[in-house]
């Protein structure tokens, strides 16, 4: 996304001693493109969502590669062709004759002629400032040899002398080009790094100086690249040395010889001397997956609930659920260093940064008692900068018994004359978890003997509600029958209720 700017032109170009592999390398937004060496044709990886990441045929030079879309200049005629979101109108910045070089910003465009004239932004006249606000006013005269472009800024290295000038906005210090002769120069979000032409390596912008979160290192260096918030830069002996934000293994790029590197939002790729590519960092779009490298798998987290099927009705668990979260990596010899966990939280994470820190029901796990519908979430990231998109659990718990009524109509039997009373009883169920249930009759009994003739239309084990008792009694006695009824929430859980029926021994005494 952030352009590498370095005198190094002829490095784009084709070079006989490597065969095989891939150069002119970049990386953008959430994607990278590259130029494989034997057929001269460009390999893009990562998102396409713009179709950022589906170059057209061709041999080419060189390739850019920015936020939403990518550009290339043709090998034998040095025209610039651009695909992606937008595509049409970063067209509008690249030179009419043959292209040098282009820098990609976060919302503009530079590019270099071959003669080194520096066009930027918008070509009408009129436009000041335009899309990003980068003063095209302020847009230097004279010849340059690289261009690199940030969010609102821009820097490029003179012809004459290989002195730095940068422009657009400077509020954090961004494009305030130091002094001196610089053999690369890029710009990244707030901030831009150099590297003289003595090896020395020196950022300025936001923080002082450095990416988000680091500093750059001592030591001495051919080439720079800023990504987002963090950079890299390649050491002389070919190593590569990455600073800054590292919240997904930006930071961390593997051992050996490179003689290239790009940084782009999140992530970095690099080519070694042998031609082939290798990418670290953020990995959710398949950005650090390049071609002819193994996948890099983010680890598996895995959420267990104990019980592991509801053990309720409905989906609804009734006992306290146990919930323990395991992670392994899927990249061999790399650990998992960080799982994070959450309950119920929202808005629903959708990445693994979404997270507060720490993960409470990590290895041996912790119970969920409080009654409702819960989701845990969960993601792990690995020590290769590998982040897993969340995981889920969701289940349902209520624990709590529902409250059941009953009453009957009416409730007392008068006169006493012998005859069969039709009875009607309201059983009423409160829960405000899984929600009332049904209910069932479990008994209809008498105080007095009787027999079943004094109590008819009565089936247990059914939700029956209506039947038939006797007003009668035995000699001066009341009578009492009682309704037993189990009510349910919809979770299963059950609570009883009984009502009571009475035959008094006279009008108004029970």
């Amino acid at each position: 996304m952030l352009a590498v700017a370095t005198l190094l032109v002829s490095a784009a170009l084709p070079c006989a001693a490597h065969a095989a592999g891939y150069r002119s390398l970049s990386a953008g937004g959430a994607h990278a493109c590259a130029i494989r060496a034997d057929d001269d044709t460009i390999a893009c990886w990562g998102s396409d969502a713009f179709g950022q990441a589906s170059p057209p045929a061709g041999r080419y030079a060189s390739v850019f590669a920015g936020g939403y879309h990518s550009c290339a200049v043709r090998l034998l005629d040095r025209s610039a062709d651009c695909w992606g979101r937008n595509a049409a109108y970063y067209e509008r910045f690249l030179p009419a004759g043959p292209t040098a070089s282009i820098a990609m910003g976060v919302f503009f465009m530079c590019s270099l002629s071959a003669d080194g004239g520096l066009i930027c932004g918008d070509k009408s006249p009129t436009c000041d400032v335009c899309e990003d606000g980068v003063p095209l006013s302020q847009t230097p005269p004279g010849s340059f040899t690289a261009v690199t472009a940030g969010f609102d800024h821009a820097c490029a290295i003179r012809s004459d002398d290989d002195t730095l000038a940068c422009w657009g906005s400077d509020a954090l210090g961004a494009a305030s080009a130091p002094p001196g002769a610089f053999a690369s120069v890029s710009a990244g979000f707030d901030f831009t790094c150099g590297v003289r032409l003595d090896h020395g390596l020196l950022c300025w912008g936001l923080g002082g100086g450095g990416a988000d979160g680091g500093r750059p290192p001592p030591g001495s260096f051919t080439m720079v690249a800023a990504g987002a918030s963090h950079a890299c830069a390649l050491r002389t002996d070919g190593s590569i040395a990455c600073w800054g934000r590292d919240a997904a293994g930006e930071t961390a790029p593997p051992p050996g010889s490179f003689r290239e590197v790009s940084s782009g939002s999140g992530f970095s790729c690099a080519i070694r001397i042998g031609g082939s590519l290798a990418c670290w960092g953020a990995n959710g779009t398949g950005a650090a997956d390049p071609p002819g490298e193994p996948s890099k798998l983010p680890p598996t987290t895995t959420i267990a609930l104990t019980p592991a099927s509801p053990d309720g009705a409905n989906g609804w668990y009734v006992s306290p659920v146990h919930a323990a979260v395991s992670a392994v990596a899927n990249v061999p010899g790399t650990d998992v260093v960080q799982t994070v966990c959450a309950l119920d939280l929202l808005p629903a994470p959708t990445t693994f940064y979404d997270f507060p820190y720490g993960c409470p029901y990590y290895g041996e796990g912790s119970d969920v008692a409080e009654d409702g519908e819960h989701v845990i979430h969960a993601a792990s990231r690995d020590a290769g900068g590998m982040v897993e998109t969340p995981v889920r659990a969701h289940f349902k718990l209520d624990h709590t018994l529902p409250a059941v009524r009953c009453s009957a109509s009416p409730a007392v039997l008068w006169p006493r004359n012998h005859k069969l009373v039709p009875i009607a009883v309201d059983v009423s169920i409160d829960d405000a978890t899984s929600g009332p249930g049904g209910f069932a009759l479990l008994s209809v009994t008498s105080d007095q003997a009787g027999g079943a003739a004094d109590m008819q239309g009565w089936a247990t084990g059914t939700a029956d509600a209506a039947g038939f008792l006797r007003a009668e009694a035995s000699g001066h006695a009341v009578r009492r029958y009682t309704l037993r009824y189990r009510g349910f929430d919809r979770a299963g859980n059950a609570s009883d209720c009984s009502v009571t029926v009475i035959v008094p021994a006279n009008r108004g005494r029970a």
